[in-house]
């Protein structure tokens, strides 16, 4: 299990980082509703906004992968590379949370906290 605390600890790992001419900084990462929300405060020149990425954790191949349900800077959609390459950042985060050789079976999210369920594969 997962808690917000904890996601947020791990996503500050990939930043600071530049999308499409933003500098993002400050993630903050929010569970509920089968959703995560990851927030960040978004600098482009000297005009200070916010990126919002929402996302669905999903079971695939017994691993846990991330789809981008919407990602925004400053209200306007980012493009599908930087779509992927989020997706890809937060897969990785997740996974880095995990047991080696875990199989996971489900996950869910709910309470403000991330729930992966699997069995150990020696």
């Amino acid at each position: 299990t997962f808690s917000e605390r904890d996601l947020t600890l791990a996503a500050a790992s990939y930043f600071p980082q530049n999308v499409s001419g933003a500098t993002l900084t400050d993630p903050q990462v929010r569970l509920g509703s089968g959703r995560i929300v990851l927030e960040c405060v978004a600098a482009v020149s000297v005009l200070r906004t916010t990126a919002v990425v929402v996302a669905t954790p999903l079971v695939n191949d017994g691993l846990v992968r991330v789809r981008i349900d919407s990602a925004t800077v400053a209200g306007i959609g980012a493009p599908d590379a930087v779509r992927a390459g989020l997706a890809g950042q937060l897969d990785q985060a997740i996974a880095g949370g995990l047991p080696p050789g875990l199989a996971v079976t489900t996950v869910t999210v709910a309470n403000k906290t991330l729930t992966v369920q699997g069995t150990a594969n020696p």
